[in-house]
């Protein structure tokens, strides 16, 4: 029936696809349904079919086709699901692609199920005076006029608006710990350095250790605010229980350096050559030797300032 109807250039049918489908997985044909999926989707593009072509897609070991999809389903603006949204944006966030991850995260931390106007369906119809009667013209032919109607579709849409589904619901994705993590690690990965620090400062809230705080340290650092910095990367250290203190140590240590505060900045630096990490030791016992070099320099500039003063 189907090889007739693509002879024949006749639209199949969506109960026609369904029935063959079916088929075709009491038989674990999955390859076989792919095709049909895809074909099923441009005529009818409906939640269901995305799930099963997802799933299909999973099974049969093909990502990039599986985040593809996720990513078109946002698009057309088909997800509900809070696990839906963090799925994608973390496989979007894998394969190097953080701005559309931040972006699916925002979308559903502001947003709720919905409808739009996808589509106009337009008919000629007759018109009816005041009476209900049909209006004609002078020869006594029916008067017909265009008559439009929305075809509406699922859509993201403001909590509380008219087209929400459900007027009291909350957006789809909570600001809790994870969800605000998969955000802020990806606005930090797409290099949105500002919008990235207000939500790590979130995290700061729902955080118990100093993470989010050396991460505010870090882009502030990024940023050239370098005061800021200083600030946010001790609350963390003195936060604490961090996976790699030394890191944050050295990047302190050159805040301080940067505002020629080379006895803090040494000892910061001393601190960090303490480090059970090799890296870190090596680059603060050299970044020692750089700030007494540095501040012996600006001590003897500052001494043939004097002497010419």
């Amino acid at each position: 029936a189907k090889r007739l109807a693509d002879e024949n250039s006749i639209r199949f049918r969506e109960n026609w696809y369904s029935l063959l489908i079916a088929s075709m997985s009491e038989l674990e044909l999955k390859e076989e349904q792919v095709p049909l999926y895809e074909e099923i989707l441009e005529l009818y593009p409906k939640k269901k079919y995305f799930v099963n072509l997802a799933g299909l897609y999973s099974d049969l070991d093909r990502p990039g086709d599986y985040t593809s999809l996720l990513k078109t389903a946002y698009t057309k603006q088909l997800l509900n699901k809070k696990s839906e949204f963090q799925s994608l944006s973390q496989m979007l966030l894998a394969a190097g692609n953080p701005y559309w991850a931040s972006e699916v995260m925002l979308t559903g931390m502001t947003s709720v199920p919905g409808l739009r106007v996808i589509d106009q369906e337009c008919l000629m119809s007759k018109v009816l005076d005041e009476k209900g009667n049909l209006k004609t013209d002078k020869e006594g032919i029916a008067i017909e006029e265009l008559v439009c109607t929305d075809i509406l579709g699922p859509a993201f849409v403001k909590p509380k608006s008219a087209m929400a589904l459900d007027q009291t619901a909350n957006p789809l994705l909570e600001e809790d710990k994870q969800n605000l993590t998969i955000l802020a690690g990806a606005l930090r990965a797409a290099q949105e350095r500002k919008a990235a620090i207000e939500v790590f400062s979130k995290l700061t809230k729902l955080t118990d250790n100093g993470e989010a705080y050396i991460a505010m340290g870090n882009l502030y650092y990024q940023e050239d605010q370098i005061d800021q910095a200083i600030e946010a990367i001790n609350e963390g250290l003195k936060v604490g229980d961090l996976k790699n203190p030394g890191f944050a140590q050295l990047t302190l240590g050159q805040a301080l350096f940067e505002l020629q505060r080379f006895n803090e900045a040494r000892e910061v630096f001393t601190e960090a050559t303490k480090s059970k990490k090799d890296s870190v030791k090596k680059s603060a016992r050299a970044w020692l030797k750089y700030t007494d070099n540095e501040q012996e320099r600006v001590r003897n500039l500052n001494l043939r300032k004097e002497s010419i003063s």
